[in-house]
């Protein structure tokens, strides 16, 4: 991985590992798709475009030699920099335990956040459709009455079985119905309500549009990894070193019948 330069950067390997592992607990909490679709990879820096098994034959070849284009789905590659202070860093190895990593969290939370709303979203200039675009169904309707969510996604669910799309089943829900669901009840929560009628994950995910139930049971569904997130150096300064986070990725959609959301 010789592109990350990493053995360049003037820091400790106390102080790197210190933000990766910073990094990692950032993408751990934010990535909420890879929990829910299939993960294929980490395949390499290198591997650049997905095989779509296809081939496009342009019409009215009047030449004997005839031709067609195989079709493939590139990787979208996404680079995030940031700066550390390097005497804070250098702390690090004087045996601080409270140095400030937050610009590295924030780059983490971009590089997450982009990902995610490729997923969830889509991302035409990566050729991405998300999740988000899935009109197999009908959305359902909601008025965002949290008691009401357990027998709206047991209709969800219903469908799925009748047109014979198995779980295990995930409620993707943005920040504020998952606020809304985590407060809602008193006797009996609807949480735990809607915890019994899933049988499945409910799945925070700040950067979702709106709430969707996702059947899990694969290949409906898929990000593609090239280089997973990673840590890179720069350049720096007598003062700042200048780091970046980078990942190569896309996602696909072959199942749209596996989702339904909620408008």
């Amino acid at each position: 991985m010789d592109f990350l330069r990493q053995r360049l950067a003037p820091i400790s390997g106390a102080a790197w590992a210190a933000v990766e592992a910073e990094v990692a607990g950032v993408l751990r909490t934010r990535l909420s798709t890879r929990r829910v679709v299939d993960v294929d990879g980490p395949k390499g820096f290198d591997f650049s475009a997905l095989n779509l098994g296809r081939v496009s034959t342009p019409e009215s070849q009047e030449a004997r030699v005839q031709y067609g284009v195989r079709q493939v789905q590139p990787l979208v590659e996404v680079r995030v920099p940031f700066e550390l202070e390097q005497w804070e860093l250098d702390n690090l190895s004087r045996g601080a335990d409270d140095v400030n990593l937050d610009p590295a969290v924030d780059a983490a939370i971009q590089l997450a956040t982009f990902e995610e709303r490729a997923v969830y979203n889509g991302f035409a200039q990566g050729g991405i459709t998300g999740l988000n675009s899935a009109k197999h169904h009908e959305a359902i309707r909601w008025n965002r009455d949290p008691e009401a969510l357990p027998k709206l996604v047991a209709s969800g669910l219903a469908r799925f079985r009748e047109q014979g799309v198995d779980g295990p089943y995930a409620l993707v829900l943005d920040t504020k119905s998952y606020r809304e669901l985590s407060a809602a009840g008193e006797s009996y929560p609807p949480r735990k309500l809607l915890a019994r009628t899933l049988e499945g994950d409910i799945i925070h995910a700040p950067d979702a549009p709106k709430p969707m139930l996702l059947s899990m049971r694969g290949g409906d569904f898929t990000t593609t990894i090239g280089q997973d997130c990673s840590l890179g150096y720069e350049a720096h300064t007598a003062t700042h070193l200048r780091l970046y986070l980078t990942e190569t990725f896309t996602f696909r959609m072959t199942g749209p019948e596996a989702v339904i959301r909620f408008e």
